[in-house]
């Protein structure tokens, strides 16, 4: 159980810790449930402290943790978070526990849901995005970015491989765009195959039906069957 003698709030009261650790706790049915959560074994729970308001983000006199996890090299005198999985130091800027390679801390500026930029590159997540320039670089929604006049729409796969595709219409309706799958999307006006305009579709029946059981779904429309996909 937890230590009464060292206890103490941490987090935001979504944690607390004692001497031996942190400890999580959540309702459930009527009670308490309090689980005792994994943490870096550098830890030193004495000093340990949340950074300002941002939860998932504390340190000790050593190091920096995110979600108690440390991260790498992070220096524990300048760094700041930058949002809820963001952070930087004098150093450099860092997602999650891991450092993003090449940013430059000078002119770094976090756009919104996980992206960033600095005067030479745009990223997302830890990772650098070639095929996109800072100037004129915007973040529309969560799957929605432009440059320029170009409007892109992104999938994420379980294995964190993102996916950017042009859409060939400049003129896409951003409040009802919808992702089907990495490949069929649709908006009020249009139905897109890989970004291109799908004429062949009624964009007012595409959409995606899940099989029985889980096991794969299938993209049509009241017309016709165009993908099914099996796990």
């Amino acid at each position: 159980g937890i230590d009464s003698k060292s206890f103490e709030p941490f987090v935001n009261y979504t944690h607390v810790k004692d001497k031996n650790g942190i400890y999580s706790f959540y309702p459930k049915e009527n009670e308490i449930v309090i689980e005792k959560v994994e943490i870096s074994p550098e830890i030193d729970l004495k000093t340990l402290q949340p950074i300002e308001n941002y939860s998932g983000y504390s340190k000790d006199r050593n190091n920096v943790y995110y979600h108690f996890q440390k991260i790498e090299d992070a220096d524990t005198g300048t760094f700041e978070p930058e949002g809820y999985s963001i952070g930087k130091d004098k150093m450099g800027v860092y997602y999650e526990t891991r450092k993003v390679n090449g940013v430059d801390v000078n002119s770094f500026e976090v756009l919104k849901n996980d992206f960033f930029k600095d005067k030479n590159n745009v990223y997302y997540k830890n990772k650098k995005l070639e095929i996109f320039k800072p100037k004129n670089f915007e973040v529309i929604d969560y799957s929605l970015v432009k440059q320029n006049k170009d409007l892109y729409y992104f999938t994420e796969d379980e294995n964190d491989n993102t996916k950017f595709v042009l859409l060939e219409s400049k003129n896409v309706d951003i409040d009802t765009f919808q992702i089907l799958d990495e490949d069929y999307t649709k908006d009020k006006n249009n139905a897109y195959y890989k970004g291109e305009i799908f004429k062949e579709a009624d964009v007012k029946t595409l959409d995606k039906h899940y099989n029985k059981n889980d096991d794969g779904y299938k993209i049509r429309d009241k017309k016709k069957v165009y993908k099914i996909k099996n796990k």
